[in-house]
């Protein structure tokens, strides 16, 4: 792997962190120099990435689509989840990184980052102003020490998971 396209993806991520902590939000650039660093950096093969992409983009969807189903119901109507239960951005990062992981280390990820952004809300949230979690940002603070971990332990967490094999069994 290449160091200059790592450090512009771990700087893209921390860029992510702090605009998704502060103001909620993040800028729509960010997320194409984020893919493209970790594309420009990664050894993986582009048919490789693209299986992955569309399983975990599958994922995504129907997730997404159970979110829907479940606030429908909930509320008697049809609701549009974007802006109102989850962010714009947070959807955009999980396109970005269902391209960085295989399935069975996405799902984990994902499963992983759910869990800890709930209980950083229910841990913090007579601290919270606002109501909203950084979803983006704790997902992409995750996502930097998975990254910085794997190069230094020279362990790809993110498309190789031989390691969670040797962990399950």
């Amino acid at each position: 792997m290449k160091l200059f396209p790592f450090i512009i993806f771990l700087i893209s991520l921390g860029v992510i962190v702090f605009q998704d902590f502060k103001q909620r939000s993040i800028s729509w650039w960010i997320l194409p120099v984020t893919l493209i660093a970790y594309l420009v950096y990664s050894d993986q093969l582009i048919d490789e990435i693209l299986n992955s992409f569309l399983l975990n983009l599958l994922f995504i969807v129907v997730n997404l689509l159970v979110i829907t189903i479940y606030f429908s119901i909930k509320e008697s109507s049809l609701v549009n989840i974007v802006d109102s239960k989850i962010g714009l951005g947070d959807i955009l990062f999980f396109v970005v990184c269902a391209f960085i992981f295989n399935l069975p280390s996405f799902i984990l990820f994902f499963t992983f980052s759910l869990l800890l952004s709930a209980i950083i809300a229910v841990v913090f949230k007579t601290k919270m102003q606002e109501r909203n979690i950084p979803l983006a940002g704790i997902m992409s603070g995750i996502l930097f020490l998975l990254s910085t971990s794997s190069r230094l332990m020279s362990i790809d967490f993110m498309r190789n998971d031989e390691w969670m094999n040797s962990i399950l069994l």
